[in-house]
């Protein structure tokens, strides 16, 4: 028992060094993060598809119908909101 633990063990280092070698080595530019032009090929970027987020404020969903009173308060929290 003490033998196949023992093989387990080394097994499990053997796996463990073989992972941390593969994540230690350079990435491909498109495993970087943000980089820089001067750090990738000329004109590489044209034959990537690119996935990225905008940062905006929604609009008001104008198909919403909301009770007179309630719009009334929004408009007035709005303009205050403005000034």
């Amino acid at each position: 028992m003490q033998q196949t633990q023992f093989c387990v063990i080394l097994q499990l280092r053997h796996k463990i060094s073989e992972m941390e070698e593969i994540s230690l080595r350079d990435k491909s530019w498109q495993l970087r993060g943000e980089v820089l032009a001067s750090a990738r090929p000329e004109n590489s970027l044209l034959a990537e598809t690119l996935d990225f987020e905008y940062m905006t404020r929604q609009g008001i969903n104008q198909s919403l119908s909301m009770h007179p009173v309630t719009m009334y308060f929004f408009c007035s929290f709005y303009i205050l909101k403005k000034d």
